[in-house]
């Protein structure tokens, strides 16, 4: 570059091909002006090296901390303050388990962290589930809010790419945050050098200047008092960065401030006409304390003399390297840029570029819709209270398919066993949950006899189906809770009324039967009593007299008649008791399947329904959120994983 300045005069050439060779991308995080650049997709697990530096990660993790709550208006300390230690925490279980985050699954481990105490305290002392509902709404704000949808698309920031495009062509890459207002810089400009120095781990040592990160106008990034979360990060790259083989450039107008103790690793100052005494007296102790640290001699009156007496275009260049200060002129000022570039600037700039971009991001599906759309599939936030399991995939996934989490709510029942004091035999009642909850709810559910298998985590690629509003409300599941005890003993009720009208009807037909057989016993009776009379008249005319029986028979015959038909009602009777018998089975068989169809009709806990129990003998658990695993094939076609 200096050889190319001071060819300037004799080849312009040479300045047009080194400008040839570098790919010039201007980046605006959450603006449509420039290529856009999103730090929200995910919150990446730094690289083994990073996180085995405990010091640099711990750093990290309070850096991002500190942004994400800077971002929804927090200020928080991150020794006191609950919030900030929280966040911390999830950060540090997730990126040592090397699992990124992005803001839906750092909002799910807010709400729901993977571990039960913080500290030696037990996690709902420490921050209750309802206060946590509140941080996690609060950073949810922002996905929700049509103002930071930009925010959500582009590319992930990585920091290789800036630095150099596919075909490893050098790249500069210039990072536009003049639109953004001061709480969402300060979170940009800390993830930004916390990826800085996530890439920086990963290089090799050397000597030799491998990239330069330059920042203008450091001026509230690096104070010389305060701990914004991006001082932390900015120290250790000016402490380790150029082992690395990284520069770094601040720039400022506003010296005083700037923290001079952190200032005292940059090996190289360039020092303008300064407008107050007070920068003056600032500076000339933060260059002291470079030249003490360096092991130099520092002249303090010759270099506020020569500080004093800088004019315009003139700098004081003072470099730990170098013998003594050395005082420059600027020849030309090689840029024709007017001012700050405008948005309509930057736009009309990179036209071209946007163009390949925006193409690739229609191909990609990587739009602020698809986001949108993405988002909606996401594992949904809900309250720490709310307990959430994810029923255990059994079956493999086929090549194509993917798995689909759709809601249910679960409850566990525990019956007493007639004759004994323990609680012997439980049951699960499911209700699937569709577009909306049923009403009411559990009539249309089922209970299982056999124990569920529940997975640790849902399923790493797993979509989640839409959660219907009431299922994000605690107060609706101590409802359901008593809705269904009240309906499981409405179930008994009904099973204790069919029982009695069976039994009605059993007697019924044993009375219908027992009818029977004396009609028919009569009936016999009388057929035998009329046969004998008709011999006995039959023999009585042969011998030439008449008899009496002749009225007695009449009678038996009418006695037989009368007989026949009273058996044939009974037999109706039978018939009709019978069938509602019949009916009555079937009635209860039907309310015993729909308590349990996937109990086998053998099973003795079928039978154990036919018990009504009292309302304070059975217990309810708690009704519980519980995801069921579906597959969806290459074709849209859904079935169960289990």
């Amino acid at each position: 570059w200096k050889k190319c300045l001071a060819d300037w005069d004799e080849d312009g050439e040479r300045i047009r091909r080194f400008n040839n060779a570098v790919d010039k991308v201007i980046y605006t995080p959450g603006s449509t002006a420039g290529i856009p650049l999103t730090v929200l997709k995910s919150f990446h697990a730094p690289p083994a090296e990073l996180i085995d530096d405990t010091e640099t990660f711990n750093d990290l993790v309070q850096s991002t901390t500190q942004g994400v709550l800077a971002l929804v208006g927090i200020e928080a300390d991150p020794v006191q303050s609950r919030e900030a230690i929280l966040i911390a925490n999830v950060l540090t279980h997730a990126w040592r388990a090397e699992r990124s985050l992005d803001l839906a699954g750092l909002i799910h481990d807010i709400q729901k962290p993977p571990f039960t105490k913080v500290g030696i305290v037990d996690l709902e002392n420490f921050l209750p589930a309802k206060e946590r509902m509140g941080l996690g709404m609060k950073i949810n704000n922002l996905l929700a809010s049509p103002s930071f949808a930009n925010w959500l698309e582009g590319d992930s920031l990585d920091v290789e790419s800036l630095l150099y495009t596919a075909n490893k062509k050098p790249r500069l890459s210039i990072l536009s945050i003049a639109h953004l207002n001061d709480a969402e810089r300060m979170f940009f400009v800390t993830i930004l050098l916390n990826e800085v120095l996530g890439w920086m781990r990963t290089q090799p040592g050397t000597g030799s200047l491998r990239a330069i990160l330059y920042m203008d106008e450091v001026f509230g990034y690096f104070p010389p008092t305060a701990n914004p979360p991006s001082k932390l990060p900015m120290l250790t790259l000016l402490k380790q960065a150029r082992a690395y083989g990284l520069g770094v450039v601040l720039a400022t107008q506003n010296p005083v401030d700037l923290d001079y103790k952190g200032l005292s690793n940059a090996g190289t100052w360039f020092l303008g006409r300064l407008q107050t005494e007070r920068d003056k007296l600032r500076v000339l102790e933060g260059l002291e304390g470079v030249s003490a640290q360096a092991g130099g001699n520092f002249n303090r009156s010759q270099m506020d003399a020569i500080l004093s007496g800088l004019r315009s275009r003139v700098f004081l260049m003072n470099n730990v390297h170098e013998d003594g200060p050395q005082v420059m002129q600027s020849r030309w000022a090689m840029s024709y840029l007017r001012g700050p570039l405008t948005r309509e600037q930057i736009r009309k700039l990179m036209k071209d570029r946007k163009a390949d971009v925006n193409a690739k991001s229609r191909s990609d599906k990587s739009t602020v819709e698809q986001a949108a759309f993405d988002q909606s599939r996401d594992r949904p936030m809900l309250s720490g209270n709310i307990v959430e399991k994810f029923w255990s995939i059994k079956q493999s996934l086929p090549e194509g398919s993917k798995v689909e989490y759709r809601p249910s709510l679960v409850a566990i029942f525990k019956f007493p066993n007639p004759g004994e004091q323990e609680m012997s035999f439980c049951l699960a009642v499911r209700q699937d949950i569709l577009d909306s909850v049923p009403q009411p709810l559990w009539n249309s559910s089922s209970i299982f006899e056999q124990t569920f298998e529940y997975a640790p985590e849902p399923h790493p690629d797993g979509e989640f189906a839409a959660l219907p509003s009431p299922l994000t409300q605690e107060k609706k599941y101590r409802e359901w809770k008593s809705e269904l005890q009240e309906w499981f003993q409405k179930k008994q009720l009904n099973t204790k009324e069919l029982n009695t009208q069976i039994q009605k009807t059993k007697e019924a037909i044993s009375k219908a039967k027992l009818e029977i057989s004396e009609h028919k016993w009569w009936w016999f009776s009388g057929f035998w009593n009329v046969l004998w009379r008709g011999i006995e008249i039959a023999f009585v005319r042969l011998m030439g007299g008449r008899s009496r029986k002749q009225l007695m028979t009449a009678s038996s015959t009418n006695q037989m008649s009368r007989g026949r038909r009273q058996h044939a009602e009974a037999k109706a009777r039978l018939e009709v008791v019978t069938r509602k018998l019949e009916e009555l089975e079937a009635d209860k068989k039907r309310q015993l399947i729909a308590l349990g169809p996937t109990l086998p009709e053998e099973s003795p806990l079928r039978h154990r329904f036919e018990i009504a129990f009292d309302k304070c003998d059975i217990v309810v658990g708690p009704v519980e959120l519980v995801w069921i695993p579906w597959q969806i094939d290459a074709n849209g076609r859904a079935q169960p994983l289990y």
